[in-house]
């Protein structure tokens, strides 16, 4: 069950917090990290601490390895940091191999290698591309989403009713805004972790713990009786579906129908449907 579920971090904004996300995966088991429409400096500030902290290497050597593994993910490329090493060489001069895989976190302690592999994508879409399941996460004090919301405690319950083949995101916002109705739009259901009400907000390091502790009891699968699930769709199916319907729209109704507002209503009403992989093909061919 482990390697189905991707913690997809959407424009994080402070390292540390990135590192902390990465530890609280290896605390349980979780190796997929995801980040979309992530800031440059703060992606090349986290790979340079996670390469120099703690780990021996002079001021300049650190300015030197700093930045220098920064990882660009297409819509269809996946690369990790060792081939984009290979394809696109930076200088490492003076310095050993051992020292490069020397690596000591500060808050990503013990999980160099989940921000080694770690991959980044110019949107939220691309990371979720491939997933059947999304669960984005908010703690409701700014926006109220319009998706079904989830206790904590009823996540890995709702995640069971899924197929058990399926690529599962765990979504969550930036520090400064958390998950907006866009970027909710995109999720099945929204996991909320309830807190008191004069200090709502929790630490995204905190939150990523709290949820990976829940979703670590799931690789105990229980037994599987009677028909097994059919396949969910991905992502990507489902968009491709949706701007079907709304170029359906458009060319019967006029150009003010299947636009952003409609475009969320549908894929809403497609989330909570949950139409097999089957009938979305057979959709797609009834639409021609």
């Amino acid at each position: 069950m482990s390697e189905r579920i991707k913690i997809v971090l959407s424009k994080p904004r402070n390292p540390d917090n990135i590192g902390a996300c990465a530890r609280a995966m290896a605390n349980f088991g979780f190796r997929e990290l995801r980040l979309a429409g992530i800031f440059g400096p703060v992606w090349d500030e986290t790979t340079g601490k996670a390469e120099t902290a703690g780990s021996g290497l002079t001021q300049s050597e650190k300015e030197q390895t700093s930045g220098q593994k920064r990882q660009v993910v297409s819509e269809n490329e996946s690369l990790n940091f060792l081939s984009l090493s290979a394809k696109r060489p930076f200088s490492l001069t003076g310095l050993t191999e051992e020292k490069i895989r020397a690596f000591s976190k500060n808050s990503a302690v013990g999980a160099a290698g989940i921000i080694d592999s770690a991959k980044t994508y110019p949107s939220l879409a691309a990371a979720l591309g491939d997933c059947s399941l999304v669960l984005g996460t908010s703690s409701l004090h700014r926006i109220k989403p319009e998706r079904k919301i989830l206790d904590i405690r009823e996540t890995a319950e709702y995640v069971r009713k899924f197929s058990p083949s399926a690529n599962i995101a765990v979504l969550f916002g930036s520090e400064k805004t958390g998950l907006t109705h866009e970027d909710l739009s995109l999720c099945h259901a929204a996991i909320n972790i309830p807190t008191a009400e004069e200090q709502p907000s929790m630490n995204l390091g905190q939150s990523a713990a709290i949820v990976c502790y829940e979703l670590a009891g799931l690789n105990a699968e229980p037994r599987k009786h009677g028909r097994g699930k059919a396949a969910e769709p991905a992502v990507r199916e489902i968009e491709t579906l949706l701007k079907s319907v709304c170029a359906k729209l458009r060319r019967k109704f006029g150009e003010k129908w299947g636009g952003e507002y409609h475009e969320r209503i549908i894929r809403q009403a497609l989330l909570d449907a949950r139409p097999n992989r089957h009938a979305v093909t057979i959709i797609k061919k009834f639409l021609g």
